[in-house]
């Protein structure tokens, strides 16, 4: 609306999309489990992979989103071999967890990354979403879950709003 305004143009039409992560849990289990870190984790890193070259080159703070893992993380990150610490950040995005990394993955940073929950947590969370004008939500979801999350989300998401 911000950038609308200042170019002197008007909003009507226009929708605003997302590219989000998605978890969600089944019945009985926690953001703690093995399912869950293993099946967000490589899509949450890959964005943590991204903050860290995005606050070295900018020189900026990272984003409070970021924080509750940010120092270790990068102490993490600067004890890697020098030569190849760059390819390792970036080697594992969105198709494994790097097991040294699997630590980092903890229910608030899943939280803070993804759209999680139970069903009916998501539901509330992607309502919120609308309230604030989102329009629309479009999932990067592993390839070896893709259809069965696609089929479940309907199911149990979709068909509740």
């Amino acid at each position: 609306k911000k950038g609308a305004d200042k170019a002197g143009r008007a909003m009507d039409g226009f929708q605003t999309y997302a590219l989000v992560n998605l978890l969600m849990l089944e019945k009985g289990e926690t953001l703690k489990s093995e399912r869950v870190i293993a099946e967000c984790g490589s899509a949450i890193m890959a964005n943590v992979h991204y903050l860290v070259d995005f606050v070295k080159e900018t020189g900026s703070e990272p984003p409070d989103y970021v924080k509750p893992i940010w120092d270790e993380y990068m102490d993490f990150h600067m004890s890697r071999d020098e030569a190849t610490r760059h390819q390792k950040l970036h080697e594992s995005h969105y198709s494994f967890l790097d097991p040294e990394e699997a630590r980092f993955i903890t229910p608030e940073i899943i939280r803070n990354f993804c759209i999680a929950g139970h069903p009916e947590e998501i539901v509330e969370q992607l309502r919120g979403l609308e309230k604030q004008g989102l329009d629309a939500v479009t999932f990067s979801l592993p390839l070896d879950k893709m259809y069965r999350t696609i089929e479940d989300f309907s199911r149990k998401v979709i068909s509740k709003m």
